[in-house]
């Protein structure tokens, strides 16, 4: 099965976004000026009745489709359903207003027609929310890897080596360089609790391991815990023959030769499905070097680098830059990059 992407919606174009918001525009006012408009025929009782049909019965559907539709649309529904009741309000005092005055009934059915047009507007608009809302969750991902690479950073200046991806005490048990890179990220105290005398599954760590830490999450990722209520990282270290970091032993940035601007070093792998304290990364000799390549499953990937942002994927590289790189990018490029040996000829 393909790797697919939960947000993966429609878009409009910018140009069809302002034309739709006017003709939203023009329809909202529709139904208003309909009230006060429509003289077709003698205002009667039932007119009212039927408008105090619409305030308690209209809602329903609208608030079941707030209650089933994903979260991001909620807020336009919502606006609807306030819209409607607004003017079925109005134009219930209209019609006991003209009822009064023995003026011209409120036509229900234009009323009603023009609510029913602005629904249809409003459903054409919802396509365009998603994609504002990803556009903010893949900042707020690069922001978070800019952490992750500043981490690294830190970690070398202190103590003079690069970390490598896990972290060996004398009993042979290993630590993952998340848990090591936690003094850098802010998180001392926690960096404290983990034992790491302990596997990283142990009782002792388990409770470690639910913990929820934002700057190793991607906001696009819907899967952010296992069947166990585990945290998912989103960042892995890009390990195998000649990449920037290595499993065991360090390196320093004299060892990069081709240069740490041409370097990866962390690259997202939410398709891995890797607990934040587990010491597991993307090794290239056991996955292939691509972006969001197909997965077994929905919300699996089987590649090194893997994300839910539509087209793309976040990587850090080694001199702390954070970039997106298309999923159409060069293999001979994405190769020269995971290489700390050979510098790419270009760049994208």
């Amino acid at each position: 099965m393909e790797f697919r992407y939960p947000y993966d919606y429609p878009v409009a174009s910018p140009g069809w976004i302002v034309i739709l918001h006017v003709l939203l525009l023009v329809v909202a006012a529709a139904p208003l000026a309909g009230l006060f408009f429509q003289t077709r025929r003698p205002v009667r009782k039932l007119d009212a009745w039927l408008w105090i049909g619409c305030i308690f019965i209209f809602p329903a559907p609208l608030m079941l489709a707030v209650l089933t539709l994903p979260s991001h649309f909620r807020p336009f529904l919502i606006g609807l359903l306030v819209f409607a009741e607004i003017v079925s309000a109005a134009a219930f005092f209209v019609t006991l207003s003209r009822l009064w005055t023995k003026g011209g009934a409120v036509n229900v059915l234009n009323v009603l027609g023009g609510l029913l047009l602005l629904c249809l507007f409003v459903v054409l608009l919802l396509p365009s929310v998603p994609a504002a809302r990803e556009a903010a969750r893949r900042m707020s991902c690069g922001n978070n890897m800019k952490q992750v690479m500043l981490a690294v950073h830190n970690y070398h200046d202190t103590r003079h080596i690069l970390p490598s991806a896990v972290g060996v005490n004398e009993n042979g048990v290993e630590t993952s360089w998340r848990v090591l890179l936690l003094p850098y990220l802010e998180n001392q105290k926690l960096y404290e609790t983990y034992d790491q005398t302990q596997s990283w599954n142990s009782p002792a760590n388990r409770s470690i391991s639910l913990i929820a830490l934002t700057s190793l999450a991607c906001p696009s990722n819907p899967i952010q815990r296992d069947d166990q209520g585990r945290f998912y990282t989103a960042y892995a270290m890009l390990l195998g023959p000649d990449t920037s970091l290595v499993k065991t032993g360090g390196r320093d940035f004299s060892d990069i030769t081709g240069g740490t601007a041409n370097a990866l070093a962390v690259v997202e792998a939410c398709g891995r499905n890797i607990v934040w304290t587990q010491p597991q990364d993307v090794d290239l000799s056991q996955l292939p070097l691509g972006v969001n390549r197909p997965g077994r499953a929905a919300h699996m990937s089987y590649g090194a680098i893997s994300s839910f942002h539509p087209g793309g994927a976040q990587v850090g590289i080694l001199d702390g830059s954070v970039h997106f790189i298309p999923e159409s990018i060069d293999p001979e490029v994405l190769r020269q990059l995971a290489s700390a040996k050979d510098a790419p000829r270009e760049t994208e």
